[in-house]
């Protein structure tokens, strides 16, 4: 039920004529776009469960991975909490819409797309 959940929020969030069709080649992950046409996927397309729990983990995994090596090193690219932590699909449906906004950062490493969009939206003060 969350999971269906999940998808409904994201559909409500970005309208349906703003995507394309999700490819294998987006699984892949080399780019903020490949990243974010998993996340931003509508629910009609084949792929949309899976684009939507790949989404998903590599975003929790970029983020728990941020956590634990910022502790480590005494440093953090992006501080969250200091606005309040949003849900995760809050933080995925702003990722998508900060990648829209953003375009010059689509050809960038997926995860560097994510740190840089946490950067800009929960800058370390």
């Amino acid at each position: 039920m969350r999971k269906l959940a999940c998808v409904v929020a994201l559909l409500i969030a970005f309208p349906s004529a703003a995507r394309a069709n999700v490819t294998e080649e987006n699984f892949v992950l080399d780019t903020t776009r490949d990243l974010v046409a998993l996340c931003g996927v509508d629910a009609a397309d084949p792929n949309a469960m899976s684009a939507i729990h790949m989404c998903h983990g590599y975003f929790t995994g970029i983020i728990h991975f941020h956590k634990l090596m910022g502790e480590a090193l005494e440093g953090h690219v992006f501080c969250m909490k200091a606005k309040g932590e949003p849900t995760r699909n809050q933080a995925v449906a702003m990722l998508v819409e900060w990648s829209r906004a953003h375009p010059e950062h689509d050809s960038m490493e997926a995860i560097d797309g994510v740190l840089r969009w946490a950067a800009d939206t929960y800058p370390c003060e």
